[in-house]
């Protein structure tokens, strides 16, 4: 099928469509028709539909986005505003019907998933369905992506699959939509998606801002854990050398293309604490490296151990 499917489109596209299905996407089911693409989304969100849509035209018959107005008495204006693209029929949506739709009911063909989803479809399913909880010190919270439309069971399956593809562990919560908790990973997902991103959908980006700079003490005594096979004779002077040693955008590249996570999962749970005097200048720094990647300070000052 993966073969079929590839003859109508790049696969690179096919991700983009997988990941639109997974979103906001479907495919239009009306007897004795043949299926269509189709896509939609608030009005506040046309620039992301007509980003979507200009993506995808050179590869698929789409016709451009059209605005739609619904009466809702409910609402305090009586109406709704949205903007939706509708695809015209080719071979390919058929062949994609096959895949994603049991009983005119949309499901997940997870097998050929696995194979086609890429970093680009993920960032394209987190612009249609997915949301960034912040907290009130401005961290970094949660993750949700709103996949409540599909089975308990499928769900679960999604979970195995990015945690394989992506290294993402979500889990479920109560109303069946897969979140992420850890704020490592968190950061870690956002940072894949950041260059996928439009710039319409920022909103579900983390904006780091370090206002508390200013409230740092000049110095401050402090406690570090390092695996005892460190050797450490001056523990100041030792650590915040240490800290000093890092070149801050060289190391976040570095985290961020796993260059450490290994060295972080390995970590020794063999410690020795050491007190130390860290200076506002070395406060900071940790402080930035922390928003940025969810590391510890003891695990910022371990890998800074280990740079060459």
């Amino acid at each position: 099928m993966l073969k079929k499917l590839t003859e109508f489109v790049p696969m690179g596209v096919l991700s983009l469509i997988f990941g639109k299905l997974l979103g906001d996407g479907n495919l239009t089911i009306e007897k004795q028709r043949q299926p269509r693409f189709r896509f939609q989304h608030c009005y506040s969100d046309h620039e992301w539909c007509n980003n979507c849509y200009e993506s995808l035209k050179a590869y698929i018959p789409l016709a451009p986005p059209k605005k739609r107005i619904t009466l809702d008495s409910r609402l305090e204006k009586g109406y709704s505003e949205s903007v939706y693209v509708q695809s015209k029929t080719s071979p390919l949506f058929g062949l994609l019907k096959q895949l994603w739709y049991q009983e005119n009911k949309k499901v997940i063909p997870l097998e050929i998933l696995s194979e086609v989803l890429d970093e680009a479809g993920l960032a394209w399913w987190y612009q249609d369905d997915g949301h960034l909880a912040i907290c009130n010190r401005n961290r970094v919270r949660k993750i949700i992506l709103s996949s409540d439309n599909f089975s308990y069971e499928e769900n679960t399956t999604l979970i195995e699959l990015l945690k394989q593809k992506f290294q993402l562990t979500f889990s479920l919560d109560g109303q069946n939509r897969l979140c992420l908790y850890n704020q490592k990973e968190i950061l870690f997902f956002l940072n894949k998606v950041r260059p996928l991103m439009h710039s319409s959908m920022n909103r579900k980006l983390y904006h780091f801002t370090n206002k508390e700079c200013s409230l740092f003490p000049h110095r401050k005594r402090t406690t570090i854990s390092l695996p005892t096979s460190i050797l450490v004779k001056a523990p100041t002077k030792d650590i915040i050398g240490m800290i000093e040693s890092i070149e801050t955008e060289s190391f976040l590249q570095n985290w961020f293309n796993e260059c450490y996570r290994n060295k972080i999962l390995n970590l020794s749970l063999d410690n020795n604490k050491y007190q130390i005097n860290i200076e506002k200048e070395q406060l900071i720094k940790i402080d930035y490296l922390k928003k940025r990647t969810g590391l510890t300070m003891n695990e910022i000052v371990y890998l800074a151990s280990q740079i060459d």
